[in-house]
């Protein structure tokens, strides 16, 4: 047993050898280490962390975190920071931790993460504080570089040519790229989570596809095979698979992905491939794009399916024949330096260019045709960094660039026929209805200058009579793709209204889809439709008044004639006995009825007579007519004892003088003749307003007329009362002359004794001149 001197002695030298240990780890570290005092003071700071902020020992030692300058951490930090340091020694809060940035001399930021632990002395009392600082400068570039890796990858998968699909392990899909999901025709929405199986693969291959699928997840290696895939619409494409399972960090099998390509077309071509497991071969020999691959000097050592059969010929005649450095065209085309890049500096290229057979070099390319090519380039390199290959891929866009030439012409020629065109035409945005452009004819047509229109919405220029009418085309436009023969009216800068028929179509200028409004103005032939109706009406009463006029001739006239025709014959008898008394009394009514047929023809006469203004319009005060019109009729008035009321300031109109009196005439008459039995018979002559239109009216309180026979006393010959005196004309006749003034004429009754109020409009001077 040692002594305890000697025992002391080894504690120390311990002691002192677990120090030496710990300073030396501390130094030896790539970790930040710093110790405080119990004051939180520093108390060590080890090289590591100086060397990344770039500061001295003397810069921290013997200072509190807030007392370092320039500091070392934002303020932000730095108050928590101190906060957290003192929370630990005083309430022993063992361990913390943070991430934040400490602040290099030079201004620049290193990311760390940050813990700590409180340090305890021997006695177990808090004696300061350890912190242990990590540079995640590295960590944090990993994972942003791991995030373009991804993103990147990402990239591949979905612009690969080749189809790529995942399938989970209950034979679900899980994604599809974008070349698969467009050649079988779906979207990825529609093929999310279902059977890859049952909905994809025809029937005969399902039971040989499973059993690839057992023996991948059992093998654990990737397998290559031949299958048939459905399209959306049942077709069957014969694809190559290049399948792998996929498994967890645990073993277990998560999913499995399958590379493929189509080889309905190319089965022969993917027989002869020397090998089928290089994923690059795959690619070269199947993508629809033409590929060629040259060795580093420039000479072709392989070519793909796609370039053999856009240029027309076969391996030989182009496998070490063809070197693209020799070509020509490169040099005519200016982008030889870029494909000496390629060589030289190892630098990927894209360009476009013509290419010229007879230009290629020393390769002859008799059976080739020219062609436009969109050219992509881009080297093979070994572990190295030695160039082993180069590859090109181009896509033929011939037949974009000719119809992109073919574009332009075409736009040239809408555009002429655009500005040409006898129709308005204008394109604009679709919901706002901003215009973008006009065509001359709308500009002539709707009154407009140039602009005033551009860049207008159709509402700010007021054009549309009815805005529901465009709401309607736009909804239309949207639901069907396009517009026909739409029937609107629309309002010119002066505001006249045009009738036109509108047709719309989407166009689409640039990455926006406007509308192509096509506008044919139809006003004339509206116009003319609409007086050609009211010719026809007119023809049609007309027709109906001639055959009542016939009818009435043969039925009305007829009496008087019989009447004639009867006395005649007693009249022969009565002079045969010399019957004075009888002979003059059947002369009267020989004469009677003679002078009512007389009169009968008379107005018959007149009423054939109205149809147009006979004498000049001119301006007559419809309260002196309604006073001479009363003057005429004096006699009938003051024998049946009536009122006449005449309002004063009757209107003022225009049209033709004594017809209008004829009319205020007549409708007095009838007023008096239809008193009835009224002991205080009254007539009111007046004017109203209806909204905006002035009625004329001749109001009684004789014996009223039933609503059913309102319409019918203004035909010709109709009676409420064939014992009435008169030849039921009169009206008519009041009916012509109102129609001959572009007015109308109704009347106003509560029914059997309850008077009745004739009403009558007349039109304008300008529209009575336009008649």
């Amino acid at each position: 047993m040692l002594n305890k001197p000697v025992h002391g002695k080894l504690a120390e030298l311990e002691m002192s050898q677990a120090k030496i240990f710990l300073e030396r780890s501390l130094e030896s570290t790539p970790d930040g280490v710093i110790l405080f005092d119990e004051k939180g003071r520093f108390s060590y700071v080890n090289p590591a962390l100086l060397n990344w902020v770039g500061r001295r020992e003397e810069d921290f030692l013997g200072k509190m975190l807030t007392e370092v300058t320039p500091p070392v951490l934002s303020p932000e930090d730095t108050k928590m920071i101190a906060e957290r340091i003192q929370a630990r020694i005083h309430s022993e809060v063992s361990v913390t931790a943070a991430k934040l940035n400490l602040i290099r001399a030079d201004g620049g930021l290193i990311p760390v993460s940050y813990s700590a632990a409180s340090v305890k002395g021997p006695g177990g009392g808090v004696q300061g504080e350890v912190v242990f600082l990590k540079n995640l400068s590295e960590q944090i570039k990993a994972e942003e570089a791991l995030k373009k890796e991804q993103d990147f990858n990402s990239v591949i998968v979905q612009s690969s040519p080749v189809f790529i699909v995942a399938i989970n392990a209950e034979g679900k899909v899980l994604m599809m790229n974008r070349v698969m999901l467009k050649t079988l025709g779906y979207t990825a929405e529609q093929i999310n989570g279902l059977d890859y199986l049952s909905n994809f693969v025809p029937v005969a291959d399902r039971e040989m596809l499973a059993e690839v699928f057992r023996q991948l997840v059992q093998s654990h290696k990737p397998t290559l095979n031949e299958n048939h895939v459905l399209t959306k619409d049942g077709q069957e494409l014969l694809l190559e698979w290049h399948g792998r399972p996929i498994f967890d960090e645990k073993g277990n099998f998560d999913f499995f992905l399958g590379l493929g390509i189509d080889i309905t077309k190319r089965k022969q071509a993917a027989e002869r491939l020397e090998s089928t497991t290089s994923l690059l071969d795959t690619i070269v020999d199947n993508s629809p794009f033409a590929m060629w691959v040259a060795d580093p000097n420039g000479t072709i050592v392989r070519t793909n399916h796609s370039l053999r059969e856009t240029l027309n010929l076969i391996d030989e005649q182009i496998i070490g024949k063809y070197n693209v450095l020799a070509d020509t065209n490169m040099d005519k085309q200016g982008v030889m330096a870029l494909v000496k890049g390629v060589f030289e500096k190892h630098e990927p290229a894209r360009f476009d260019m013509l290419w010229q057979a007879e230009e290629a070099g020393d390769a002859a390319f008799r059976g080739a045709r020219d062609l436009y090519i969109d050219v992509s380039l881009f080297p093979i390199l070994n572990a190295e960094g030695e160039l082993t290959q180069v590859v090109c891929q181009w896509v033929d866009v011939t037949e974009r660039k000719q119809a992109a030439m073919a574009l332009r012409e075409s736009e040239e020629k809408f555009s002429k026929a655009f500005h040409t065109s006898v129709s308005m035409m204008s394109i604009g945005e679709i919901k706002t209805g901003r215009l973008l452009e006009v065509n001359e004819c709308f500009l002539k047509t709707m009154g407009f200058k140039r602009e005033e229109v551009i860049n207008k919405t159709t509402s700010e220029l007021n054009i549309w009579v009815d805005k529901n009418q465009r709401n309607t085309i736009v909804k239309t436009l949207m639901k069907n793709g396009m517009v026909r023969d739409f029937e609107v009216s629309l309002r010119t800068k002066n505001l006249q209204v045009r009738h036109v028929l509108f047709s719309m179509d989407i166009i689409k200028l640039g990455d926006k889809d406007l509308a192509l409004s096509i506008v044919t103005d139809i006003t004339e032939r509206v116009q003319a439709a609409a007086e050609r109706e009211r010719l026809i009406a007119d023809l049609e009463n007309r027709t109906a008044e001639l055959e009542r006029f016939i009818y009435t001739v043969s039925h009305d006239l007829k009496s008087p004639l019989i009447t004639i025709q009867e006395f005649l014959g007693l009249l022969k008898e009565d002079i045969a006995v010399r019957d004075t008394e009888q002979i003059n009394t059947d002369i009267r009514f020989m004469a009677t009825a003679a002078k009512r047929m007389q009169k009968m023809l008379a107005e018959l006469l007149e009423l054939s007579r109205i149809g147009r203004l006979d004498n000049p319009v001119e301006k007559i005060s419809l309260e002196d007519t309604a006073r001479e019109a009363t003057e005429l009729v004096a006699g009938q008035i003051r024998e049946r004892g009536v009122k006449i009321d005449i309002q004063p300031g009757l209107p003022v109109v225009y049209g033709d003088r004594p017809r209008l009196l004829e009319v205020m005439q007549n409708l007095i008459e009838n007023a008096v003749k239809f008193m009835g039995d009224n002991h205080q018979p009254r007539i009111e002559i007046g004017a109203r307003q209806d909204d905006d239109i002035t009625v004329c009216f001749v109001r009684d309180n004789g014996i009223g007329i039933e609503s059913q026979y309102q319409k019918k006393i203004f035909e010709l010959f109709d009676k409420l009362d064939n014992n009435s005196e008169g030849t039921g004309i009169g009206l008519a006749l009041v009916k012509r002359i109102i129609e001959t003034h572009q007015g109308r004429i109704w009347v106003e009754s509560e029914g059997n004794g309850q008077g009745s109020t004739f009403c009558f409009t007349i039109a304008g001077k300008e529209e009575l001149d336009e008649s």
